[in-house]
């Protein structure tokens, strides 16, 4: 049920590595429907929030409960994100200054996060303005 796991992600339970493990797998199994419905339910913005809470909290940043769950929450933006409006979802939250930092500063011990949000900006990056402020203020040399 795509809607209660939605419900489970924005209203708490989002940072536990299980919620994360079934999102990773109904998107697989759901395509583009299953997305768009994550989508427009705040799981973007869900997964973007676990994604860079713990970069914040150093002690709980090498847990590895805490490491597995950041990993699959870029796995599911990678699923979830897969066209131009859901690439907005990502920009309007400040999704790709938060991945860029947590790559300079956070995801360099853990090549596992690295690449999901090598992933993530791959297929995302391409949908900033020419003049978005990320081009000009972003430290894109890790990337």
């Amino acid at each position: 049920d795509i809607p209660a796991l939605v419900s489970e992600l924005t209203c708490g339970a989002g940072g536990a590595a299980s919620v994360y493990e079934d999102l990773c797998m109904t998107l697989r199994g759901g395509g583009y429907s299953a997305a768009d419905v994550v989508c427009e339910g705040g799981g973007v913005e869900a997964a973007l929030a676990v994604l860079t809470r713990n970069s914040r909290n150093q002690a709980a940043h090498h847990s590895e409960p805490a490491t597995a769950t950041r990993r699959l929450a870029a796995e599911a933006l990678w699923l979830m994100i897969y066209d131009h409006d859901s690439s907005q979802r990502l920009i309007q939250a400040g999704g790709h200054g938060a991945a860029i930092h947590l790559l300079r500063d956070g995801a360099s011990q853990d090549a596992g996060l690295s690449g999901g949000v090598l992933r993530v900006l791959g297929e995302t990056l391409y949908s900033e303005a020419r003049n978005a402020e990320i081009w000009s203020t972003a430290d894109l040399s890790v990337i």
